[in-house]
C-alpha cells in the first residue's frame, strides 16, 4: 500500500485521476487545541471531510501539542477521531 503526504489543494485532484489506493494524511492545526470541543470536533470532521470517501487517511496534530494545551480539550480530538472517523472512509 502506497502511503502519501499531500497538500489539500491537490488531494482531490488526485483522488479523482488516480488509479493508486492512497492513504493519506491530513494535519490539523495544532492551536485548535485552544478551542471549544465543539469547535475542535468541527475543525477535525471538515479536514477528514476535505477528503471525501477516501481510503483511509493518518491523522496528525501539526508539530505536536502546546504544552499549556488543556488534556481534556486533546481527549476531544483523540475521542472524535476514534468514534466518528470511520464515517470518511469508504
Amino acid at each position: 500500500m502506497l502511503t502519501a503526504s499531500i497538500g489539500l489543494l491537490i488531494s482531490p485532484l488526485l483522488k479523482e485521476k488516480s488509479e493508486i489506493k492512497l492513504w493519506f494524511k491530513v494535519t490539523l492545526d495544532r492551536t485548535i487545541l485552544y478551542a471549544s470541543h465543539d469547535d475542535i470536533r468541527s475543525e477535525a470532521a471538515a479536514l477528514l471531510g476535505s477528503l471525501d470517501n477516501g481510503n483511509g487517511h493518518i491523522f496528525n496534530l501539526g508539530h505536536g501539542i502546546l504544552p499549556d494545551v488543556k488534556p481534556e480539550n486533546l481527549k476531544a480530538l483523540v475521542d472524535y477521531i476514534k468514534v466518528d472517523s470511520h464515517k470518511f472512509h469508504k
